[in-house]
């Protein structure tokens, strides 16, 4: 994710289609900060799914519902 080796991707894209939550998880448990990230939408799409498990276990717990948002995996093939 640098431009100095030409593999930058657009954060605002990535968590316009993924979610901020997801992007930020990715980042974090990617690579520690002192090593190189190389990056990989498909781990995105792992990170979304977890955490739509995680909100559709609070919506088993609770019975609230609240807005999910789908990523379309077919566009990252």
């Amino acid at each position: 994710m640098s431009k100095s080796r030409h593999n930058g991707v657009d954060p605002v894209e990535l968590a316009a289609r993924f979610g901020v939550d997801a992007l930020r998880l990715c980042v974090l448990f990617k690579a520690p900060p002192d090593y190189p990230l190389y990056w990989d939408d498909r781990d995105l799409i792992g990170q979304h799914r977890w955490l739509n498990r995680l909100l559709a276990l609070y919506h088993e717990s609770t019975g609230k519902e609240t807005a999910m948002q789908t990523v379309d995996t077919e566009v990252l093939k």
